[in-house]
């Protein structure tokens, strides 16, 4: 049973808050989006860092994927606020975002947004549950994850070429989005855009007072900044452009303090012989751990886990032990 409160659907993981009900709230929007002749332009998911988080996103994902309407998923954790912006910004008929807010941990559930990035209010939250409501759950289709992925949007034909932009077009998208972002969180932001040819890259690097707003803990404000930049800049593009985003040389900072973490936790490692398991970390993270200690002879990493919690794992190596 589908049930919304103030701040969206909420439900007991593994009680409520399981795969059937999940999908049964993805096939609703589906409904109520066909309904209302808004599926021209899609949705977006995002999710948060709870347990199941993604695995709820990728699932609704499915349904709306079986239903043939266009589906966005955040490859990501993201924070909510920038899931909304990005509804509002590409005027988007709705987005979902699976979070559980400040609920304790056994809980989780699913924020519905409307155009605009507004929460949606109690009158379409009743709707939701009324096209819920009247769902036979044999009804209910999915595609295959992997599949969906490959699935080409049926409003972008694979035979239509799509238009390569300029440079002054591509940094034009940069600005235009990160200024609309900033005026939403009312902070004065400069913001300096260098192609980086070598690299195939664009650098993005952002002043002003307060930048520990931006970077947020750990860095996870500023790579969600980056990400959403880069979906802006990459959308309708043939040609995938990496965007580097950076305030205050974080990522240089960023990245001593992971090298100086790596070389601690390998000689903590060589001395008591058990392996350790880093706190999750980003892809980029991760491979600033694995090469600080790529040529170390006596101990090797590993990552373990799914994403979100994906981790390093340093471990005694006993062949580079032999070998020596």
């Amino acid at each position: 049973m589908i049930k919304f409160g103030t701040g969206g659907w909420r439900a007991v993981i593994g009680d409520e808050f399981i795969k059937s009900n999940i999908q049964l709230l993805a096939k609703a929007m589906c409904n109520k989006m066909k309904a209302e002749n808004k599926t021209d332009k899609g949705i977006i998911i995002g999710y948060d860092k709870r347990f199941l988080s993604k695995e709820a996103m990728q699932w609704m994902g499915q349904v709306f994927a079986a239903e043939g309407i266009e589906t966005l998923l955040v490859n990501k954790s993201a924070p909510t606020p920038l899931l909304m912006f990005y509804v509002e910004k590409h005027e988007l008929p709705y987005g979902m975002m699976v979070t559980a807010s400040h609920n304790p941990a056994i809980y989780n559930g699913v924020k519905v947004f409307t155009y605009g990035g507004r929460d949606a209010d109690e009158y379409q939250t009743k709707e939701i549950e009324d096209y819920a409501s009247k769902i036979n759950p044999d009804d209910i289709k999915e595609m295959d994850y992997e599949e969906a992925k490959k699935e080409e949007p049926a409003v972008a034909p694979a035979t239509e070429k799509k238009p390569e932009m300029t440079r002054e077009e591509v940094e034009s998208r940069i600005r235009n989005f990160l200024s609309d972002l900033f005026n939403a969180m009312d902070m004065e932001v400069a913001v300096e855009i260098t192609f980086n040819d070598k690299e195939e890259c664009i650098n993005v690097e952002l002043k002003g007072g307060n930048m520990g707003v931006l970077i947020g803990k750990r860095g996870q404000t500023l790579d969600s900044i980056q990400y959403l930049t880069s979906l802006v800049v990459n959308k309708g593009r043939e040609k995938y452009v990496r965007i580097k985003m950076d305030t205050e040389d974080y990522r240089n900072r960023r990245k001593e303090t992971l090298e100086s973490l790596a070389k601690n936790i390998a000689y903590k490692v060589k001395r008591s012989r058990r392996p350790v398991a880093l706190e999750p970390m980003n892809p980029y993270e991760r491979r600033i751990i694995h090469s600080a200690l790529q040529n170390d002879k006596f101990v090797s990493t590993k990552s373990e886990g799914e994403e979100p919690f994906r981790h390093v794992v340093i471990y005694l190596d006993k062949e580079k032990s032999a070998n020596k």
